[in-house]
């Protein structure tokens, strides 16, 4: 079997070539510091000393050694430094032992290890586990060089990670060979085979699809009758899967690996896995059953949630409006009874009093004409009882929500419709021992339910709305509120699945907690939460930060340094933020090419010459695939995708495509890895331009944000859901995308317009193979204070635009109290004081989930969207709050004392406005609506379209930077970068997105032959 060649040659020969510095470089790793000097001061000849320092810089750079290869360049860099003379000196009396001594010498320096039996031991074990997650090679071979540098151990040369990653990536394919050969038993095969068969109607002869075929797409229609469709597959599949289930216990593959065959059976037509050898081919399908059952079981559960919310939604609304409707009668009905109560109780009592205090009347006439008073308003007192037992009974009745009660009774019938199937067949596990009674009481009785059904999990107020008024049970009702707190339980994390990517425990997706508390210092290590280990020391800091920055603030404010507070008579105080003069947020039109229209295939064909973007378009299974599909076909894929256009329609619309290799290419390669792989290429070339450094406002420091932006949905998707606001009565997702300083869209998601923005604002920050974020920003919607202590302990400056400033709390340690701040006469005051203790109580829970995030094992989105949502606020989730509000509140203070930080979260959410029209630009089919139903879908056409805008930014950098080049006059030059400066490389109005129009003859034909013939005259229209 040939070796795996993860690296081209290319790229294996610049790994274990010395690096190639520039000026700026050579002084950063050639600095020849005091302790440097000491070192070679005994060294014996200038040659040694000079190999000494260059082997030096060159692992600082690289954390590798490179035998006896000097660079020249480098060599008379050194010698110059050193006081040698270049020429005096002869890099073969540079020897392979005094190489090797200095390989020792510089590791001790530099407090690494040498790459060992013992280290190679504990890589292995990682590429291993990667292995496990059918991880791509080179994806792991640069995983490697990260774990040799956290582990501060030299790397190794491109051979030899080479050969560790392949050798465990052969091992590991053996080992599930073995399993599959072993434990798989015959009537499985043949049940995986039979799913390869085409079947035939017994009606009409006629062959049918594959059920494989039929078990690929899942249904993302909220209709019954597909509802019921989806239900049947997932009964299918689960069958299947406990079939295979105790194979795929033993293969031990994580749920990446999992997708990972999955996804091939998914992608590829069913022809293609029946040529697969046997073994193989049932490895796939086992994993394909797997991985199947978990995506439908979490569909069904989004169908169950989806439904539930509709149905709310709509008795809330009816509800409501019988309320409002009602108040005219309720009005009325006091109205009577005051007028009732004061005739038969106020006007008797007034008449009552004057004979009672009347001195000329004799105390038997006094009695008798009281009688008479009593008498005379007896009819109003009856009345006026009755109508106050009235009124009691409707203030009960409104009390106990009845008429939501009788909507929602109303509205049961079609909710079983759609839930009743789902809550039979889905397998939930839970500590709610009341919900799970019912739950389960209702599968055994196959939703036949009686007065005896469980309702331990209602309120009272429900139990007693169960019983209507003349004591029947309310079976309808019942199954509604069973369904409703069904899809409360799954929200609040409370009720989990088995089988399930989205919706499993937040426990299932952190780091074990056995590894955890095994393992807990080197998790620390490798997340560098090591600093942060200390609860009490990290406290400490915080507390004396925030102290500090209270007495900065209120002293700036009180010395009139800050002339941008303003109180007001109450105490509450409003910021402004003047303009800045140099907005880099509008596009540099100016300085594009205004008589020429360049092709938006010009453009992507240009920059993938730059960047070779294309190469990051892998197929699923390299070992199997075939030869690659042209340039053009993937260049339509990705304008069809990123445009909105569609694939179809761009095979329609275009010359020189071939539909089905588009869509077989699509189908192949375009995967949100892939497409993200792509986009960092791009990105990469992007970070390497000297002109992208114009935009940063500090060297060394890159400012980023995040913003959503919402599109409706054409098809059915549970993906979407409705806003008002947005979408009228449509329905819709948001597309999440991050932006730095310098125009560069490194991130993107999309998610369902009804969650929340928060969720996800970290899982972009994590996205670091490019672009590293120091500060990143929001809006109101991308904040939360569980984001800020998170990204605290991530390393990230949290900076978002707060709605509503004045209005939000801000915090003090106990020992800097409120009190002692206004004895100083400070302004802007703490409201109330951090929780330590809860804090403290939790902070190895905090360690725990932060560090599961830093290492991958979940996103932040995951994680947050089964913590945020708990009912009776998780208490890891509060004490993550609790942290998070120490760095609000830090965050408030600078936000108000410093104008230039205010300035530069406007001015970098400015660009993210911009790049939110720069995208509508892009997307010029299909009225910027998503055509997937899908959520993976939409990522990949929202990543197309990041593809397309990155590439249109490269290409006006390297035009500007070209046109700077070029320019023969200093001050010419000076003008343009300067305009540069003044405005953003996001720009296409030079670029022709829409395609060009064919006016050649043959397009002017007339296709059909239409002619106003009499016959068309005269036809009769009814």
């Amino acid at each position: 079997m040939p070796r795996m060649q993860i690296l081209s040659n290319q790229e294996r020969e610049a790994f274990d070539s010395p690096p190639v510095f520039n000026s700026a470089e050579r002084k950063q790793f050639f600095d020849v510091t005091a302790q440097v000097e000491s070192r070679i001061a005994s060294m014996r000849t200038p040659i040694i000393a000079v190999g000494f320092v260059v082997t030096l810089g060159y692992f600082k750079a690289t954390k590798r050694f490179f035998g006896l290869q000097i660079r020249d360049e480098d060599m008379q860099y050194i010698a110059k430094k050193l006081g040698f003379f270049p020429e005096m000196l002869d890099k073969d009396d540079y020897d392979k032992t005094t190489a090797g001594r200095h390989r020792k010498t510089i590791l001790d320096y530099q407090g690494y290890k040498e790459f060992d039996d013992s280290s190679r031991a504990e890589l292995v074990s990682e590429i291993r586990s990667m292995a496990r997650s059918q991880l791509k090679p080179r994806f792991m071979f640069f995983q490697s060089l990260d774990i040799l540098r956290r582990q501060r151990v030299e790397t190794p040369s491109a051979w030899t990670l080479n050969e560790l990653v392949s050798n465990e990536i052969k091992l590991h394919k053996a080992k599930l060979t073995e399993v599959i050969n072993e434990h798989l038993d015959a009537d499985t095969r043949g049940i995986l085979d039979a799913l390869l068969e085409p079947s035939v109607d017994e009606t009409d002869g006629l062959v049918q699809k594959s059920k494989l075929a039929l078990l690929k797409r899942i249904s993302q229609s909220m209709k019954p009758s597909k509802i019921k469709a989806t239900v049947d597959d997932f009964r299918v599949v689960h069958a299947l899967y406990g079939k295979v289930a105790p194979v795929l216990s033993r293969l031990d593959l994580t749920p990446e690996g999992i997708r990972y065959y999955a996804e091939y059976v998914m992608k590829f037509k069913v022809f293609q896995v029946v040529q697969r050898n046997d073994t193989d081919r049932h490895l796939h399908l086992a994993c394909f059953a797997a991985h199947q059952c978990y995506r439908l079981q979490d569909t069904l559960v989004d169908i169950l949630l989806k439904a539930v919310q509709n149905t709310i939604g709509i008795c809330q609304r009816e509800h409501k409006e019988i309320y409002y409707d009602g108040r005219n009668e309720r009005r009325n009905d006091v109205r009577r009874f005051l007028n009732r109560v004061n005739n038969g109780a106020f006007t008797p009592l007034g008449q009552i009093e004057s004979i009672a205090f009347d001195q000329e009347i004799d105390d038997v006439t006094k009695v008798r004409q009281i009688q008479e008073v009593f008498d005379s308003a007896k009819d109003d007192r009856k009345t006026a009882t009755q109508d106050l037992a009235d009124l009691q009974s409707q203030l009960e009745t409104h009390a106990a929500d009845a008429e939501y009660f009788q909507a929602l009774e109303a509205r049961s019938l079609k909710l079983q419709n759609r839930v009743s199937q789902i809550v039979k067949s889905v397998e939930f596990h839970s500590n709610n021992h009341a919900l799970m009674e019912a739950v389960n009481h209702y599968k055994e009785m196959n939703g036949a339910i009686t007065q005896s059904a469980p309702d331990e999990f209602l309120g009272d107020d429900e139990r007693k709305a169960l019983l209507n008024d003349g004591g029947k049970f309310r079976v309808s009702l019942y199954k509604a509120m069973l369904f409703l707190k069904i899809a409360e339980a799954v929200k609040a994390g409370s009720l989990n699945l088995m089988l399930s990517y989205k919706y499993q425990s937040l426990d299932d997706y952190l780091i074990p907690k056995k590894d955890w508390d095994a393992n807990r210092e080197e998790y620390l290590e490798r997340a560098e939460l090591v600093q942060a280990s200390d609860c009490q020391m990290t406290l400490n800091t915080s507390a004396a930060t925030l102290h500090k920055q209270y007495e900065v603030t209120n002293r700036n404010i009180l010395s009139g340094d800050n002339e941008n507070v303003r109180f007001h008579k109450d105490g509450r105080f409003h910021v402004t933020t003047p303009k800045t003069e140099d907005d880099d947020a509008e596009p540099a039109d100016s300085l594009f090419p205004s008589g020429h229209y360049i092709p938006l295939l010009e453009i992507l064909s240009t920059v993938n010459r730059l960047s070779n973007f294309l190469d990051a378009f892998e197929p699923w299974q390299t070992k199997y695939a075939r030869a690659k599909p042209p340039n053009k076909t993937f260049l339509a894929g990705v304008m069809g995708l990123g445009c909105f256009i569609g694939t179809r329609k761009m095979e329609k619309i275009s010359t020189s495509i071939d539909g089905c290799e588009l869509e077989t290419t699509v189908n192949s390669y375009f995967s949100r890895d892939n497409i993200q792989a792509a986009n960092d290429r791009v990105l990469k070339v992007l970070d390497s331009l000297p002109l992208t450094e114009i935009y940063r406002k500090e060297p060394g420091v890159l400012h980023t944000s995040s913003d959503g932006q919402k599109h409706e949905v054409v098809v059915d998707s549970l993906n979407s859901n409705y806003s008002y606001k947005y979408f009228g009565k449509d329905q819709g997702v948001t597309a999440y995308g991050f932006l730095d300083e310098r125009q560069l869209d490194w991130y993107g998601t999309v998610f369902s317009s009804a969650e929340k923005e928060a969720h996800y604002v970290i899982d972009g920050l994590m996205h670091n193979d490019v672009v590293k974020s120091d500060i990143h920003s929001t809006d109101t919607d991308g904040y939360s204070e569980v984001v800020f202590g998170v990204t605290n302990l991530l390393g990230y400056s949290f900076a978002p635009r707060l709605k509503n400033l004045k209005t939000k709390a801000i915090y003090s340690f106990r020992e800097h109290t409120r009190k002692a701040y206004q004895e100083h006469g400070f302004r802007i005051l703490p409201t109330k004081y951090i929780n330590f203790e809860l804090i403290r109580e939790h902070w190895d829970a905090i360690l725990r989930f932060v560090a599961t995030i830093k290492l991958k094992h979940a996103t932040a989105s995951q994680l947050f969207r089964r913590l945020n949502s708990y009912s009776n606020q998780h208490p890891l989730y509060a004490a993550l709050k609790e942290y998070g509000r120490i760095h609000k509140s830090d965050f408030i203070l600078r936000y108000i004392d410093d104008l230039d930080f205010r300035q530069a979260i406007e001015k970098q959410l400015n660009k993210g406005e911009n790049s939110n029209k720069f995208s509508n630009a892009v997307t010029v089919g299909n009225n910027q609506e998503f055509l997937h139903g899908e959520g993976i879908e939409q990522q990949i056409a929202d990543g197309c379209r990041r593809l397309i805008k990155n590439s249109i930014v490269c290409w006006n950098y390297v035009f500007v930077s070209q046109l700077i080049a070029r320019e023969p006059s200093p001050e010419r030059r000076n003008e343009l970068i300067e305009a540069a400066k003044r405005t953003s490389m996001a720009a296409w109005k030079h670029v022709n997105i829409n395609g060009e129009y064919d006016f050649s003859d043959d397009k002017m034909v007339d296709s059909y032959g239409l002619e106003a013939t009499p016959e068309i005259l005269g036809l009769k229209l009814v």
